[in-house]
């Protein structure tokens, strides 16, 4: 058995699916799983997966990132996913987190990246410097 990465799971997975019509999918997606089951992969699914979405994101352009606040802020989504867009030069999906022990402010997780604007953060960053 060769030891195939699991970004070359990612692309070939990709490149299977890529033009197909949805209803020819399923069965694309049954005989991947099988070759992963073969070569005792089963382990790396959720690293295929995760590759996989990165992967595609990638090839159409699209980024997603998590925003984390500390109250729901759905009226305002629209203007940080503009924001963004002009800023990465990629269309962005965002999911939205409601965590109120981050107090206020944002943070945004894209990648493996996060950006912390959180009060909590900046609470403990004075905290620190007091020290």
């Amino acid at each position: 058995m060769k030891n195939i990465s699991v970004k070359k799971y990612a692309i070939a997975l990709y490149e299977l699916v890529k033009e197909e019509e949805k209803d020819k999918i399923s069965e694309i997606l049954k005989s991947f799983i099988r070759v992963v089951i073969k070569n005792k992969d089963v382990n790396k699914m959720d690293k295929i997966i995760k590759a996989y979405s990165d992967y595609y994101n990638e090839k159409k352009n699209k980024m997603e990132i998590t925003v984390i606040t500390a109250e729901e802020i759905q009226n305002q989504l629209a203007s940080i996913q503009t924001k963004l867009k002009d800023n990465f030069g990629k269309d962005i999906e965002i999911k939205s987190e409601i965590n109120p022990d981050i107090i206020g402010g944002i943070i945004l997780k894209y990648g493996d990246n996060v950006a912390d604007g959180s009060i909590k953060r900046k609470v403990a960053m004075l905290a620190e410097t007091l020290k």
